[in-house]
């Protein structure tokens, strides 16, 4: 069907991780997504709600999900095999052909501001993040008081922003931009920074690159550099980090 249409651009989303899922059967996922010609491959890891009915199935071994070794091979085999195809691993869970990055999702990771609609929607405006209810009686209550309602939104803590910073871009290849974290939290940040990530460079998760994309060592860092999550096993230790550098 979706090659009759041929859009221009178009997005795939698959999942790793599903119940009785085997490496031959992620890497036969792999080809047939490949296959299919999309620009962009967005791959998840299934997550499961422990107060669900699937979860249930699953601690009780009904429905059986790999080991978190296979997970972990899967993800590093996903990053392998679409960077071979020509996709470029440009956030933790997104892989694009050139010219073919998600716009909308990008202007979260970039934490630009961005407006949102309708019921459960957030917005980031002006250092303000506004949540609407997510149900109808309560939307409808918020939309009868939407001034009072906004008025109510607390504007983040520098503090917060840079977390927000911190975590969402490093879920990006671009990752932390010492020059915007001088600029707008303090030169004694990305210092502090630096020292944290000090020993993940050291075991190569984490990655230090100029204006050029050229690799750097700690002793020639300058104000335009990046700090980088390696591709794919930085990556995979995002979480842990994020954690260790945030303050």
């Amino acid at each position: 069907m979706i090659q009759k249409v041929k859009p221009k651009y178009w997005s795939l989303d698959i999942i790793s991780g599903l119940p009785k899922q085997s490496l031959e059967m992620w890497s036969d996922t792999l080809e047939k997504s490949i296959q299919a010609d999309s620009n962009h491959i967005s791959v998840y890891d299934l997550q499961i709600e422990t107060n669900t009915l699937f979860g249930k199935l699953s601690k009780s071994n009904q429905l059986p999900v790999p080991k978190t070794e296979i997970a972990v091979e899967m993800f590093r085999m996903a990053s392998s095999t679409l960077s071979k195809a020509g996709f470029d691993h440009y956030e933790i869970s997104s892989y694009a052909k050139p010219n073919a990055q998600s716009r909308h999702n990008s202007i979260y990771w970039k934490c630009l501001p961005f407006y949102g609609f309708g019921m459960g929607a957030s917005s980031f405006v002006d250092g303000v993040r506004i949540s609407r209810p997510r149900t109808i009686p309560g939307y409808q209550k918020w939309i009868d008081n939407i001034f009072i309602e906004m008025s109510k939104e607390p504007t983040l803590t520098t503090k917060e922003l840079l977390l927000e910073y911190i975590m969402l871009r490093f879920r990006t290849t671009f990752g932390l931009s010492l020059e915007f974290i001088s600029i707008n939290f303090g030169k004694n940040i990305t210092q502090i920074i630096l020292n944290a990530v000090k020993p993940f460079i050291e075991e190569g998760y984490v990655i230090i690159f100029d204006n050029k994309s050229e690799k750097l060592n700690l002793d020639n860092i300058n104000k335009t550099s990046r700090v980088c999550l390696s591709d794919p096993d930085g990556l995979l230790f995002s979480n842990t980090i994020t954690s260790e550098v945030w303050l």
